[in-house]
């Protein structure tokens, strides 16, 4: 007799059992383990059972499960029981966070078996795990395990993280359990919920002889799980026996087939020797009743075989034909350009006196501006994260603005305007009230200087005129800058990060968190740029990356060009 030993992970010792051909000898030191991870899932926190099904009794679609896991608080999703068959894991990533409004982002494991993380309405690329801050804390994130990966994949889950474990038939205890220890601290503050579809429902009252009206918990399932076990391990086991007795031999030899046969064997008639005149061939009596019901099996099963073989083929085929690729390419999306209707009264007012006072509006005349933040608020952006004004998302860059020393105010322009105003500052030289001040928002190292609003500016401004911060600090956020220099780094971070409280209650700011409506603001305006690698993104993100800052340089650097 043969002695194995064995390696065990955890939660999968299964005791000692001897089937005749391997003795399974446990180390000493992990004898317990099989009782005590079990014991994880008998705790009060661990014992709520879902059916996956509606009111009536139907399985729900993956979209509702989706949106049932939402309604529970779960935000990791372990398909041990393979329930998610449709979709990709991308796709269910992006379908979780249409569900999951609050959800900062979705994990995933691609083809390449590497996590990624999936970003909300596509604002950026996907990037692996590893590259974003997710991977050291993934609080906030929804998380699904396929079932591919519900063994051998250890993420840093929130240490409250509510997890769903999804059950099928033939569902092993091993394969159960260390699907759930994908929660390291089950065992103290992490929990989960096991999710089964009717017919698992069904087969756990079965099996506990529990009444339509009871209700099941893991006190249930635990059990079930364990019969499951040992039903798939006596199959296993029965027929391993038999193969390799050498007293069996003979009988073997009617239940082998061969791994390539012909047509004529498949679909031809019957004929050689028939297996029931093996019977008299046996070593062991017993075996005779055995293969007198295998022979009346064989027969039964090749008479129904043969007559729909041809049948099974041909539906084959058409499933086969039917299986196309359509490609269907979208035309970009054309919009009538808008015809400019001439410079607004309002904003040649300001121009004159370099005040700027909104007019009395009427129902042809519009008020001819807003506040950037009001501006911004229009966006899809905006209204989602603090601002209802409405508005559009057709953004064009910031190019022109128009400053008043006087009331220290400044108006954003469009070229269109711009082209009008300059003819009309130059008439009125030495006695302009705005100044008329070129503008681009620094997206790489070299722009900083045009945040100084020094670049250009007519009629020249003097040099000892000083523009306030502030106004610098909202133009480049309109504007989605991405570079600050050495000078402005703390106050743009006190304005982004602010104080740990009180933050929220400031009604100057663009939104109640500034950082996180930045991080998805930056996003739309630089789509090509990687917004987490430039100074702004780790501003928002509260990092700092050592000489970042000495290498932005400052104000007085010349160096800039």
């Amino acid at each position: 007799m043969l002695l194995g030993y064995t390696d065990l992970l955890e939660g999968e010792c299964t005791g000692n059992s001897n089937y005749g051909i391997q003795r399974q000898r446990d180390m000493s030191s992990l004898r317990h383990t099989s009782a005590e991870v079990l014991s994880y899932l008998l705790q009060t926190r661990n014992r709520d059972f879902h059916v996956i099904a509606n009111s009536q009794g139907r399985r729900l679609t993956e979209r509702e499960f989706l949106v049932d896991l939402k309604a529970k608080g779960i935000s990791v999703l372990i398909d041990v029981g393979a329930y998610i068959s449709e979709m990709g894991n991308k796709e269910l990533a992006q379908a979780w966070l249409e569900a999951d409004f609050e959800a900062k982002a979705a994990v995933y494991f691609g083809s390449d078996n590497r996590a990624w993380v999936h970003y909300r309405n596509n604002a950026k690329e996907d990037v692996p795990l590893l590259a974003t801050p997710f991977a050291e804390n993934l609080a906030g994130c929804n998380v699904y395990l396929d079932e591919g990966h519900t063994r051998g994949v250890d993420l840093r889950l929130p240490k409250n993280a509510y997890g769903a474990v999804t059950l099928a038939l033939k569902l092993t205890k091993d394969h159960t359990v260390q699907a759930a220890m994908r929660l390291r601290q089950l065992r103290t503050t992490q929990r989960i919920a096991f999710y089964g579809p009717p017919e698992v429902e069904q087969s756990i009252r079965d099996f506990c002889q529990l009444s339509l009206l009871g209700s099941i918990d893991s006190s249930h399932v635990v059990p079930w799980l364990l019969e499951q076990t040992c039903r798939s391990v006596e199959d296993l086991q029965g027929l391993d026996f038999m193969m390799k007795n050498s007293q069996c031999q003979k009988l073997l030899n009617v239940l082998k087939q061969p791994e390539r046969k012909t047509l004529k064997e498949l679909y031809g008639p019957v004929s050689g020797r028939s297996p029931a005149s093996l019977g008299n061939d046996l070593a062991f009596s017993q075996l005779r009743s055995f293969v007198d019901k295998l022979t009346l099996t064989s027969q039964d099963q090749h008479s129904r075989f043969q007559a729909g073989a041809l049948e099974e083929v041909e539906q084959e085929r058409e499933v086969e034909v039917q299986v196309e690729q359509v490609r269907e390419v979208q035309q970009r999306r054309k919009y009538a350009a808008l015809t400019f209707p001439g410079v607004h009264p309002e904003i040649v007012r300001f121009a004159q006196t370099g005040r700027l006072e909104a007019l009395q509006t009427t129902q042809t005349r519009k008020p001819g501006f807003i506040h950037a933040f009001a501006f911004v608020g229009g966006t899809k952006i905006g209204r989602r994260l603090g601002r209802s004004e409405e508005g559009n998302n057709f953004l064009r860059p910031v190019e022109w603005i128009m400053w008043s020393p006087k009331t220290e105010t400044a108006l954003v322009i469009i070229p269109e305007e711009a082209e009008y105003l300059i003819e009309f500052l130059r008439e009125r030289v030495g006695r302009s009230k705005v100044h008329l001040i070129a503008y681009a928002a620094p997206v790489t190292k070299s722009m900083v200087q045009f945040n100084r609003l020094e670049f250009y500016s007519f009629p020249e401004m003097a040099r000892d005129q000083v523009i306030p911060d502030r106004i610098k600090m909202e133009l480049g956020i309109l504007s989605g800058r991405l570079y600050v220099d050495k000078s402005e780094w703390e106050s743009v971070k006190e304005y982004v990060r602010g104080p740990e409280r009180g933050a929220a209650e400031d009604s100057d700011k663009i939104a109640p968190d500034p950082a996180a409506f930045l991080l998805e603001w930056l996003a739309i305006r630089r789509r090509n740029v990687d917004v987490m690698q430039t100074p702004m993104g780790y501003i928002c993100t509260g990092r700092l990356m050592e000489g970042v800052i000495e290498g932005l340089g400052s104000s007085e650097d010349e160096s800039v060009v």
